[in-house]
This record gives C-alpha cells, structure tokens and sequence, in this order.
C-alpha cells in the first residue's frame, strides 16, 4: 500500500503539473514584441533656402529705373546699339519709346537680377523716319560691382 500510495503521489504531482501548465497557457495573453532598430547614418545634406518676398510693383520701381538707366548709358556708349536698319544714329536721335509693364526682379545670395523689355525709337529728324527695335534686357547687380547688362 505504501508503494501504491508514493505511486498515487507521483502521479498526483504529475497530474497537478499538467492540469496548472494547461491553464497557464490558456489564460495567458500572446504578447509578441517588436523592436525597432534606429540606424543612425551621417549623410551630408545640402539645404536651398528660398524665400519669397511679395513686393508692389512700386516697391521696386526704383531698381527698374537704375536699371533702364544703365542700358541707355551702354546704348550711349556701344556703337552696336545705336545702329537700326543699317543706319547708324546719334545718341540723341534715340530715346525710349516703351517699357513693359511686366518685369521680374530676381533675388540670390550676391545681389539681384533686373529683367525687363524695352523698345528704342531712332528718329532721324531731316527725313522724319522712324525705326523701332525692341530689347530683352538683364541687369545683375552684385554689392560693390559694376552692374552687368546682358542685351538680346
């Protein structure tokens, strides 16, 4: 009977063991964990600020200004710009007939670019003949340069 008894024990223990694993599994929520790896890589990144300023025609009106200025001293100065039609004409036989209302004023780190068109009139007034030419007209203006005019 003793040896029944430290059988029945065993098996008792046994029983128990299973019966509470059973139930602990059961009972017991999944959890699955996850963890996020942050790889940190150094990377040169070259940044563009852009920075947009809303401006009135009239807030910029004198840079327009500076710039015609400038391209009627280099029309003044270049013997190119004062030929029309074959015909070479005097400084004051041409004037400013026109300039579009519609120009640009472009900012960047070393100063700003004026671009704008404009139309000559070469009046010779002997033979009353007109002759017109229009321009596209860049100017960029850089601190403490002359200003550099591009002229198509």
């Amino acid at each position: 009977m003793e040896k029944n008894m430290g059988s029945l024990a065993i098996i008792l223990v046994i029983l128990c063991l299973l019966v509470g694993g059973t139930a602990g599994y059961l009972m017991a929520d999944e959890k699955i964990v996850y963890e996020d790896k942050i790889v940190e890589v150094p990377t040169n990144v070259e940044v563009e600020k852009l920075v947009e300023i809303e401006v009135t025609s009239t807030d910029t009106k004198p840079l327009l200004d500076t710039a015609i200025a400038d391209f009627l001293k280099e029309v003044e100065d270049d013997k190119d710009l004062q030929y029309c039609d074959s015909e070479r004409y005097d400084e004051d036989q041409i004037k400013t007939r026109s300039v579009d209302d519609e120009y640009s004023i472009v900012y960047d780190d070393d100063g700003y670019e004026v671009i704008f068109d404009i139309e000559l009139k070469y009046l010779d007034k002997d033979v009353e003949e007109k002759c017109y030419i229009d321009y596209d007209v860049s100017a960029y203006y850089e601190d403490g340069e002359d200003v550099e005019l591009t002229i198509a």
